[in-house]
């Protein structure tokens, strides 16, 4: 059996020798996410914190979020673009057998650097630029370009570098290095003597050679080289935690313990195996490294932020951590099954009831200063010293079995508190137990946590009741203002305030014997709380289901399981002497390096009331009180997990030297900014990445000034200069007054003269129309005017002639008022001279008397009806179509006969219709436009249709309820806030 665990132990241990030493996260670039093609040559990262991608398709440009792509619409040529090299803030790029090309204004242009278009490498060496072409080695300097002197060879140089002051270059075929008086050279005896160099790397005293034979290694500089393996090795680089990375033809690999090993991205069940040939690894940080494939797209990789170990790493917690500490750089490690010790990057240790422990479930553990581990589990307390367990329980005067809390008393190592479930509070002190419970003025005996200042106080989380403090004799209880008494968790945060933990409420913080809550809409992650750590910088709060928040700066952060957390459920959190944050869930460990490093936020465009302009330090921005700005941000920052980025504000005022606290973290990368006060402000902007850390703050100055004609530089001129304005006003408007009413006067005296004249037409035009309806044996016959306004344009008459037939006229003249009234007046008096009985020639006579009487624009249209003693001939000149109903066959019918407005043309011609019109019943209607164009408040005409439907619904009435119906219809038509606009007449005759 020793045998065994023997075995167990070596295979947990031999899993961390031979694992990825870069764990972490990662996400892969290719086509379909935007970049120019999968097939990668090249990656820079320039001077803004930009990544260029060199490919088989052009150049990518990936500017935080955004990404752009260049290609022969951006003066590239049609040709691979194997390097990309950001120098002196400009950027270049190797064309295949192209040339090199500079980034100007968004395009690319051919540089005259090099005479040669076949580019071996171009390397910043120092501050120098160096370019290996076909034609020549040579240096520029940003403005000057020189050749490789001093017994340089004329090689092709595939590679360069700076290492410890000096100058590397590197050929197919050997190592150039530069000395004191020039360079010498160097070359290695290969066991194939075809072996071409690829690349290099130096590390230490040791050399990394690559070749398309496989990789060695020389560990010093006379030894011998030494094969590694023999894959085809087209990049090296190290990584900035030490480790040796390898580019080949066909995926990655790393260097251990002299041994070649496949590099796989993450861990876990996220894990990504590259089999494409990887032509560049750039290493720009601990948690930054991108990866170029030539098919597979690019990858970014985290190694260094989050580092998880779950079960595949020998950490089978079976479930939640409940509690982690460190003790001379080791993690020990609380869990529901047993207690496990982290050194290393491996678990060297995994105790349980098997080792001695009485529970395998432990709930709390504290470690004395000679190393001595007090745990409290689900079956006592166990003590572990000198590599043995001993264990008490209810025997040895333990009040319960269920141990939730232990607490070693800072003043005397030598007493212990424990708190247990249903049980109080138990101290350990010279080998007996005495224990406290309500009936000694505990508040609960429910015990989840117990923390105590260097006073000597101990403060105990008494589930279901507060916060009570013990003073050694008596306990006192505060819970003012805690919205939720089961409290799980205590800690002491900045200035000795009291933290607490609450199952459902967030976090309370103790001061002045009152809680202020904190929930989840001042920042925090979620209300149901597990655990508080306070690693005297940040506070940590490790909740239930929502991962974990960090206070620090004023705002608060959170990360959960898709930043890289291994559990969004937290109940232990803790920190190294290197300052690292350990966080223990239901799913392992999680290690999280914070980098303190800022990244880049910029500023796009701000949008004021007043224009759109793009972001330039050096402006001052203008405004007034309560205008909207609205700034455009864009934060230059690449993660892996798409990990949150938010963004805070504050107000710095320049006359008050007055700074204000950071606003709360918010998610939208627009700012809003809207000023309430006068005076110069800067406005500051930081960006938040969610795994703690922080972007430069963006300054940007305001001048807020009143509203003009409140400010008092503008508003006293303006105001005193529009008071003398108003009182020169006031005695001018009087003079007006004055002559104003005179002048009323001699207008209202022309008013009643010319509505006197105004009558008078209208009597005299009423004159013309008949003064009674006639009557005949043979014909019903009405005719009816409504005028538009005082002097009407239409007119009716009827006329009988000697042999006893009638005429029936119905007419409009263009227009209403004065006007067209006259135009009737002579239509009226030209049709009283006239004998013909035929509507077309009484209608070609009025045609040339109303030109001869010179009527200038006007019109008149005129139907015209001779009723015989069986029939009805029938003529129009510009009329709307006038209406037959058949008493026979009951159908209504449009009789619409065309011709030109009278007094239009000379030779107007003019037709005639002669209409049946014998049976009992038959009705013949002719009328004006009024009805059927009268408009409605929503500008909507009664129409023909609806005057025929109309029409046809009073057939069977006499000829006075026709005409009333029809007006009717008008009336109901004309809703409130309308009015006739056109004089509307009707003739109507019904056959007796």
């Amino acid at each position: 059996m020793k045998n065994f665990y023997i075995l167990i132990y070596f295979l947990f241990s031999s899993y961390f020798i031979l694992a990825n030493p870069e764990r972490g996260q990662w996400t892969q670039y290719i086509y379909t996410d935007g970049i120019s093609s999968n097939y990668v040559f090249d990656i820079e990262k320039d001077e803004q914190n930009r990544i260029w991608v060199g490919t088989q398709n052009g150049v990518t440009l990936i500017d935080g979020e955004k990404i752009f792509k260049f290609n022969s619409d951006h003066g590239l040529p049609a040709s691979d673009i194997l390097q990309v090299k950001s120098y002196q803030e400009e950027i270049y790029v190797v064309a295949s057998n192209k040339g090199i090309y500079k980034f100007e204004n968004g395009y690319f242009k051919k540089s005259k650097i090099v005479q040669g278009n076949q580019i071996y490498t171009m390397e910043k060496v120092g501050e120098n630029f160096f370019v290996s072409t076909n034609l020549e080695n040579v240096v520029f300097n940003g403005d000057d370009v020189s050749f490789m002197g001093n017994g340089f060879p004329n090689s092709k140089v595939v590679d360069a570098f700076l290492y410890q002051g000096k100058e590397w270059y590197v050929t197919s075929e050997k190592i150039i290095e530069s000395t004191q008086n020039g360079f010498s050279t160097k070359k290695f005896n290969f066991p194939n003597k075809r072996t071409k160099i690829q690349a290099f790397l130096i590390d230490g005293d040791e050399r990394y050679i690559g070749t398309d034979k496989g990789l060695f290694i020389q560990k010093n500089y006379n030894d011998q080289i030494k094969l590694i393996d023999n894959v085809n090795v087209l990049c090296i680089s190290k990584s900035k935690m030490g480790s040796i990375l390898i580019g080949a033809k066909k995926g990655v690999y790393y260097v251990k313990d002299g041994q070649l090993n496949e590099y796989v991205l993450g861990g876990g069940i996220h894990k990504a195996n590259i089999k494409s040939p990887v032509r560049d690894i750039e290493v720009i940080s601990s948690n930054e490294i991108w990866i170029s494939t030539f098919g597979m797209g690019i990858y970014l990789q985290d190694p260094g932020t989050f580092k998880s170990y779950t079960i595949d790493d020998g950490l089978n917690s079976k479930g939640m951590i409940y509690d982690i500490d460190v003790f001379d750089n080791q993690l020990f490690v609380a869990s529901k099954n047993g207690l496990f010790i982290y050194r290393d990057h491996k678990i060297i240790n995994h105790f349980t009831i098997k080792d001695g422990l009485p529970s395998n479930t432990i709930l709390d553990l504290e470690i004395d200063s000679r190393g001595d581990i007090w745990l409290a589990t689900a079956n006592g307390i166990s003590k572990y010293s000198n590599s043995k367990f001993k264990n008490f329980t209810r025997n040895d005067g333990l009040p319960a079995k269920l141990i939730t809390t232990v607490h070693i008393d800072k003043n005397d190592e030598n007493i212990v508190w424990f708190g247990s479930e249903n049980s109080g509070l138990t101290c350990y002190r010279d080998n007996k137990f005495v224990t406290y419970s309500m009936k000694d003025g505990l508040p609960s005996n429910t015990i989840r946590d117990i923390i105590q200042f260097n006073e000597g106080e101990i403060f105990i989380a008494c589930y279901n009741s507060g916060l009570s403090k013990f003073n050694g004799q008596t306990f006192e209880l505060f819970d003012k203002g805690l919205d939720d008494k089961r409290v799980v968790k205590l800690e002491i945060g900045w200035d000795n305030k009291i933290w607490l933990a609450t199952e459902s409420a967030g976090i309370g913080i103790f001061e002045n014997d009152i809680f202020t809550m904190v929930k989840d809409s001042d920042g925090l992650a979620h209300n149901e709380m597990f655990t508080l750590y306070f690693d005297g910088v940040r506070m940590w709060a490790g909740t239930f289901g929502g991962g974990v928040s960090c206070f620090t700066d004023g705002s608060w952060i959170t990360m959960r399981e898709s930043d890289g957390l291994n559990s969004n459920t937290i109940g232990a959190i803790s920190s190294t002497k290197e300052g690292k944050i350990v966080f223990g869930g239901d799913n392992g460990l999680s290690i999280l390096s914070i980098d303190n490093s800022k990244f880049q936020l910029n500023v796009d465009r701000i949008l004021t009331p007043q224009s759109d302009f793009t972001y330039n330090a050096d402006i001052n921005i203008s405004g007034i009180i309560n205008d909207r700005f609205f700034i455009n941000l864009n934060p230059i920052i690449y993660n892996p997990t798409k990990a949150k980025i938010g963004y805070r504000t504050r107000i710095l005022t320049k006359e008050k030297d007055k700074v204000e606290g950071w606003s709360d973290v918010n998610f939208s990368s627009q700012i809003s900014f809207i000023p309430k006060e006068i005076g110069d402000y800067v406005l500051e902007i930081q960006a938040v990445e969610n795994r703690i850390r922080f972007s430069n703050i963006v300054t940007i100055p305001f001048d807020i000034r009143r509203i003009w004609y409140i400010d008092p530089k503008t508003a006293i001129p303006f105001w005193g200069g529009l008071f003398l304005l108003i009182g020169f006003s006031v005695v001018t408007y009087l003079n007006y007054l004055k002559k104003s009413k005179e002048a009323q006067n001699l207008r209202d005296n022309e008013i009643k003269r010319k509505d006197a004249e105004m009558e008078e037409a209208r009597e005299f035009q009423q004159g013309l129309l008949p003064t009674e309806m006639p009557k005949s044996d043979k014909f019903e016959m009405i005719g009816f005017q409504k005028t538009a306004t005082e002097v009407g344009g239409d007119f009716f008459d009827f006329m009988q002639k000697d042999d006893g037939s009638w005429i029936a006229i119905c007419g409009d003249a263009t227009g209403h008022g004065l006007t067209s009234g006259n135009v009737v007046s002579i239509t009226k008096t030209a049709l009283s001279s006239l004998v013909e009985y035929n509507p077309v020639p009484i209608l070609d006579s009025l045609n040339k008397t109303l030109l001869k009487m010179n009527i200038g624009l006007n019109r008149m249209c005129l139907n015209i009806a001779h009723f015989g003693k069986d029939t009805i001939k029938f003529s129009s000149a510009g009329m709307p179509p006038a209406y037959f109903y058949s008493a026979k066959t009951g159908e209504l019918e449009e009789v619409m006969v065309g011709a030109l407005p009278l007094g239009s043309f000379k030779d107007a011609l003019h037709m005639e219709q002669e209409i049946i019109f014998k049976d009992k019943g038959d009705i013949f209607i002719m009328m004006s436009d009024g009805l059927p164009e009268a408009e409605n408040s929503n500008n909507e005409m009664v129409g023909y249709d609806r005057t025929e439907e109309k029409i046809r619904s009073l057939v069977d009435k006499d000829v006075k309820d026709i005409k009333d119906g029809l007006v009717e219809l008008c009336n109901n038509w004309l809703d409130i806030g309308s009015e006739l606009k056109d004089d509307m007449t009707f003739v109507i005759i019904k056959k007796k």
